[in-house]
């Protein structure tokens, strides 16, 4: 846990906050774009339980006088490629944007990248939105830009 301007920064149960994060989650769903696309949020709690289980999620929240208001979903694994290290990739974060003024998001991305070192992650790959991007938090920490992703909303 890391206390920062107020802020609260720490690894917690996925089990525990997933009914908390709700409404987090929807704010999330606006800012995305999948909204305006027609993509209803329907989040598949059943592969997140899986996942939890298999002990292949991580969630890293941000709390202000206890209230979340954001949180950082990491999931780990051992790479196909590579048998012999264990790869994270965020699955989310999410930040309230009342709270995204400052360093708060820096903090948070240095703690859980601290974090899944001491747990023995080799690689954490971050992927960004065009339309929100956090690059320069990702190089301050040391990051490199690395790959380009493209989408093409195929419909049903």
């Amino acid at each position: 846990m890391q206390s920062i301007r107020g802020f609260k920064i720490q690894a917690e149960d996925y089990q525990e906050v997933k009914e908390e994060a709700n409404e987090l989650i929807y704010q999330n769903w606006d800012d995305t774009g999948y909204k305006e696309a027609g993509i209803e949020l329907n989040p598949d709690w059943e592969a997140y339980d899986a996942l939890y289980y298999a002990g292949m999620i991580g969630v890293y929240t941000v709390r202000k006088d206890e209230k979340l208001v954001g949180y950082l979903v990491v999931l780990a694994r051992n790479h196909p490629h590579y048998k012999d290290h264990i790869f994270a990739s965020n699955d989310i974060l999410f930040i309230d944007k009342e709270h995204r003024k400052g360093l708060v998001g820096y903090f948070l991305v240095k703690y859980v990248t601290e974090d899944l070192e001491k747990r023995g992650v080799s690689v954490l790959l971050f992927n960004t939105t065009v339309d929100k991007p956090y690059d320069p938090i990702l190089k301050r920490l040391g990051f490199k830009h690395s790959e380009k992703l493209y989408t093409k909303y195929l419909g049903e």
